[in-house]
């Protein structure tokens, strides 16, 4: 059997894309260990690939392909397609290739387009029906093209991959699925940061600091969260902690960064309605050593998100040795490595900033943090092996 993993993952995606980057790497290098043929593909040229040193063939889709998804919602077209075997344009492509399966690194629509070649996918959430109120599950269609893929592929999925148990959960809850066909592959501090990490050597680490501080002109302590600017995302309880703090005589200093994924403007107008322009440090998406020495450089990561049930930015925390401020609903992913607030809660937030002044609640913390990274690790070891050996077991009736 020839497998192969399709990497179309965008920058602009953030966490989704790092895991995308993660598990790209961790497959690729589990099923080599197999000896099962694999190869890469990618939409198109990949800077990023070319980095990191990985072989890949280019398959791109074509004008027809895109009409083929269109038509083949029109039950007559469907109808003509299952009766004379019509394959995509992408489709005959992956058959001239000899591939027998392919792995998408995420939910993609363009596991739409196989009707012989069987795949694997990946699922990142289930947020759209955890917080269907939320903006951006409702504009553009956003829940219901996902409901479109969840319910049209993951049943016809032959395997499933995703983060944690608890989506696990969701995932069969939701859409009726059999345990055995989804594996749990938690995810690890991005690649591209700790690449960053081991090409910093600690006696530069504050010279670093001291220049990419002076470049945002970021000169007091400061907590980080860096996520893009979504409504989910929810900036906005930090900043109503800090304003109370700070009408109590207390200054907190925060940095976010991220790209603007249609709430910053937002977040622009509240910091000024609220008289914090000397508090809040606002940044664009940044290059991994840059968020690397924020990292290293801030008191504590603060992430207030919604959306879950697990983040990239508390285990790259962990990793870096970095004390964690967490959303409470996100308990199971931290369990007890972070301290813990109501997202809705700026009173919790402040609970949970006051918690973090004791030293020994930092170190805990911290060793926690280590602790949980390890326990990740061996989860996602296992999740690996796991993952291989059914594909190994695949290859006997594909």
């Amino acid at each position: 059997m020839k497998i192969a993993i399709l990497f179309d993952a965008k920058s602009e995606w953030g966490g989704s894309y790092q895991m995308s980057i993660n598990n790209l790497i961790a497959i690729k290098n589990s099923l080599e260990e197999k000896n099962l043929e694999l190869v890469i593909l990618s939409h198109k040229d990949s800077p990023l690939l070319n980095k990191l040193g990985i072989n890949y063939e280019i398959v791109k889709l074509s004008l027809l392909d895109y009409l083929f998804l269109i038509f083949q919602n029109i039950f007559l077209f469907k109808l003509i397609i299952n009766r004379f075997e019509i394959c995509s344009f992408f489709e005959k492509k992956i058959i001239n290739k000899k591939i027998n399966l392919i792995i998408f690194l995420f939910t993609s629509y363009k596991a739409l387009l196989l009707q012989k070649i069987n795949f694997v996918l990946t699922v990142f959430d289930t947020c759209h029906r955890d917080f269907p109120e939320f903006e951006e599950i409702k504009k553009h269609q956003t829940f219901y093209l996902r409901e479109y893929l969840n319910k049209n592929l993951l049943s016809h999925s032959s395997l499933i991959v995703t983060e944690s148990q608890e989506l696990k959960k969701k995932i069969i809850n939701f859409y009726q699925l059999n345990h055995e066909r989804i594996i749990v592959l938690p995810n690890l501090a991005s690649r591209l940061l700790i690449e960053s990490v081991n090409n910093v050597d600690n006696p530069n680490i504050a010279l670093l600091t001291k220049k990419i501080k002076e470049k945002h002109n970021i000169q007091e302590e400061f907590f980080f969260y860096p996520a893009q600017f979504w409504n989910h995302k929810n900036h906005i309880v930090i900043l109503k902690a800090v304003k109370k703090l700070k009408n109590e005589g207390i200054n907190v200093n925060f940095v976010f960064c991220g790209r603007d994924m249609g709430n910053k403007n937002f977040i622009e107008k509240k910091i000024n309605q609220l008289e914090l322009n000397d508090n809040i440090k606002l940044l664009d998406y940044l290059d991994d050593y840059e968020i690397l020495i924020l990292y290293k450089a801030c008191k504590a990561l603060v992430m207030p998100t919604y959306f879950g049930p697990t983040n990239i930015p508390p285990i790259e925390a962990w990793t870096l040795n970095v004390p964690v401020l967490y959303s409470s609903f996100l308990r199971e992913h931290g369990q007890d490595a972070a301290i813990y607030f109501h997202p809705r809660s700026e009173h919790d937030l402040i609970f949970a900033l006051n918690k973090l002044k004791n030293k020994t609640v930092r170190e805990e913390l911290i060793f926690n943090g280590q602790k949980r990274v390890e326990q990740l690790t061996l989860e996602r070891s296992r999740g690996l092996n796991l993952l291989s050996d059914k594909l190994v077991e695949l290859s006997k009736i594909i």
